[in-house]
């Protein structure tokens, strides 16, 4: 599960514009 937990934040990072609100939203 933690694999597939660790791509989906890659993939999600990759979509998103901003990085940051990305690793913001990972902290909540």
């Amino acid at each position: 599960l933690e694999i597939w937990y660790t791509q989906g934040l890659v993939i999600i990072s990759g979509l998103l514009p901003d990085p940051d609100v990305e690793l913001d939203s990972i902290s909540i």
